[in-house]
């Protein structure tokens, strides 16, 4: 819930740059694997916020772009980990609010059972409907992120992060991205798709004349506590059970 003031101060925002003016549509690209920032922004257009499509831009763990395109959920299939890790989810677990939205709590309820059960379950075609009305979907793997965050640091000098380059991927029209994390979390992929040979903190923020972020800089300066290194198959008989 907190998410959707993120959309209403945003709009306002922009209309007070000149960007766009007072209750023109403006159309949003989300990158998200649980569904909950995308979410965030139905409620606020629910709530009256003019926002046109809601584009669900995902990466290589392309379940939810499929759903949107053919209405069928369907986790069966492979797990990819990749360059944007908070987006490598399976089960969407706020889809299901979406779905209680609009098709009700039995109707949702009969859908998460099939998931559950079977793995996938299958809307309508006059359900898909009413999602592709407000709902749009892209989705890009690593190398095509790579691509994005070089491209948008040579054009607009800005360094953006892996998930936020699949929100860029996804935008369409007059469109606000919505970029939900610091390219510093993710520096060594965001180094290596700017051709940093060093993936470190410090080396990025040479190569892009940014400021790494106070609490990541700060930690360089805080002892080593802990030191001990422990192999996966002696982590039981190391633990100090009494």
């Amino acid at each position: 819930m907190p998410q959707v003031a993120y959309y209403v101060s945003s709009y306002i925002d922009l209309v007070r740059q000149g960007f766009i003016k007072e209750g023109e549509i403006l159309n949003v690209s989300v990158p998200t694997g649980n569904f909950g920032d995308i979410l965030a922004g139905w409620i606020a257009k629910k709530m009256g916020i003019p926002l046109g499509r809601l584009v669900c831009a995902s990466n290589k763990n392309r379940v939810l772009t499929d759903f949107f395109v053919t209405g069928v959920y369907d986790i069966r299939r492979p797990f990819y980990a990749t360059t944007s890790p908070s987006m490598d989810i399976l089960i969407a677990s706020n889809l299901e609010r979406l779905l209680c939205f609009d098709f009700g709590p039995a109707q949702t309820k009969a859908f998460m059972e099939s998931l559950k059960e079977d793995g996938i379950f299958s809307l309508t075609k006059e359900q898909l409907d009413v999602l592709e009305a407000e709902f749009g979907c892209s989705c890009c793997d690593d190398e095509s992120t790579a691509q994005i965050i070089e491209h948008v640091f040579k054009e607009y000098d800005y360094t953006i992060d892996t998930h936020t380059a699949a929100a860029v991927m996804g935008s369409t029209g007059k469109c606000m991205v919505v970029s939900t994390a610091s390219p510093y979390k993710f520096a060594p992929a965001v180094a290596q798709a700017l051709g940093v040979k060093e993936t470190t903190h410090e080396a990025l923020s040479k190569y892009t004349a940014t400021q790494i972020p106070a609490p990541l800089a700060d930690i360089y300066k805080k002892e080593i506590r802990f030191t001990r290194v422990v192999d996966k198959a002696d982590i039981k008989k190391s633990l100090y059970l009494q």
